[in-house]
């Protein structure tokens, strides 16, 4: 690999490659929406693809140039052809995809390694492939539990919206021509939606405000391990964000070993993979007790908060040898009460909603009509 931007284009250029853009390499996140190609089904797709080819027989430059040829108008497809490209110059699979890190991630990569390592590249990438599978299948989940409450949100805010700029203004004008005072709800509505440019004005720059800090912050590694700490200790979500930081190592250390890796770099490649700054600085003092002797399991319990439960399950598993499918054991485990809080949380969120919806309409339309019903009362 370059060392620095100049010498990456070098290497590149010399192997009559023109690159569209050098960046560094940032460790791999998995994100629940958007993010690197790796979480998407056409990524799946081409994992399947190549595994069958490479069952078949066939040599990875060969398998790598059927797949271009069925896809190089995409994104993947394109970097994929730079890849064919390099190893027709004599680069490893691995070191050729490594150049596009926002199309094959990090477990990607490591799967390939392996299997160049020990001649057998199937097996790592059927690991891979079963570990992309339940990724990309917690991701359906998530957004398929968090469509009803973003739909409602949205129809929240565009009744507001009609409120506030077609219904209010109407009882504005009516009330400008009375003279008796009006209750301070009614006032404080009235006065709100006249200001209305102006609050939202502040809103957008007080969002804005806080995007920049928020980014600015992140921008530190101490700054990243705080705001990951702190997403652990959020009232009601803090528990599930853990949940799935432990599913996400748990899985990737058993996808990887399951492929034939090293333990030690498997601990190293699952801890990036987690996307948690806070839980990583752990994970980096449980490869040092790994490296100086000390069990998987023992060295988890002394620096992380992976449930005891498991970590029990774990050791079970060194103790017979028999660890990954014990890792595999426990990342179905989690995997399980992830989904079940992700339909607490869904069946918690919505009536939350829907209460507030409620409160803020009865509040809008009682502020209204307070001075219909004051003057019904004099006139009666």
């Amino acid at each position: 690999m370059a060392d620095t931007r100049e010498d990456m284009e070098q290497a590149l250029k010399s192997r009559g490659l023109l690159p569209k853009s050098i960046a560094r390499k940032k460790s791999f996140e998995l994100k629940l929406t958007g993010g690197n190609k790796a979480g998407t089904t056409d990524f799946l797709v081409f994992t399947g693809e190549l595994i069958s080819l490479l069952e078949s027989g066939m040599g990875i430059l060969e398998a790598v140039s059927i797949l271009c040829g069925d896809g190089e108008e995409t994104e993947i497809g394109h970097d994929l052809n730079q890849v064919r490209k390099m190893i027709q110059a004599g680069t490893a699979f691995s070191d050729a995809c490594g150049y596009f890190p926002q199309t094959f991630d990090t477990l990607f990569i490591a799967a390939l390694k392996t299997g160049e390592q020990s001649g057998e590249m199937v097996r790592p990438l059927q690991a891979y492939y079963a570990h992309l599978e339940r990724r990309i299948e917690l991701k359906r989940k998530v957004v398929q539990a968090l469509t009803y409450p973003i739909f409602l949100v949205i129809t929240f805010t565009v009744i507001l919206i009609l409120m506030f700029v077609f219904v209010v203004p109407n009882f504005t004008g009516l009330y400008d021509d009375l003279s008796a005072e009006m209750p301070a709800l009614t006032v404080w509505l009235l006065n709100a939606v006249e200001n209305l440019p102006f609050v939202l004005a502040i809103s957008v720059i007080l969002l804005l405000a806080a995007v920049l800090g928020i980014k600015r912050v992140h921008a530190h590694p101490g700054g990243r391990v705080r705001l990951d700490r702190f997403k652990s200790h959020i009232p009601l979500f803090g528990s599930s964000y853990l949940l799935l930081t432990y599913w996400q190592f748990i899985q990737s250390l058993a996808s990887l070993l399951r492929g034939g890796g090293n333990l030690v770099q498997a601990v190293r490649i699952a801890r990036d993979v987690t996307g948690n700054h806070d839980f990583a600085d752990k994970v980096d003092k449980v490869v040092h007790r790994i490296s100086q002797g000390e069990s998987l399991s023992a060295a988890l319990g002394h620096e992380t908060t992976i449930p005891a439960r498991s970590l029990r399950m774990i050791a079970v598993g060194e103790e017979s040898s028999n660890l990954v499918t014990m890792l595999e054991s426990v990342s179905t485990y989690f995997d399980r009460q992830l989904d079940d809080r992700v339909k607490r949380l869904t069946s918690l969120i919505e009536p939350i909603i829907m209460l507030a919806i409620g409160l803020v309409v009865g509040v809008v339309i009682v502020a209204l009509y307070l001075p219909v019903f004051g003057m019904i009362n004099v006139i009666g």
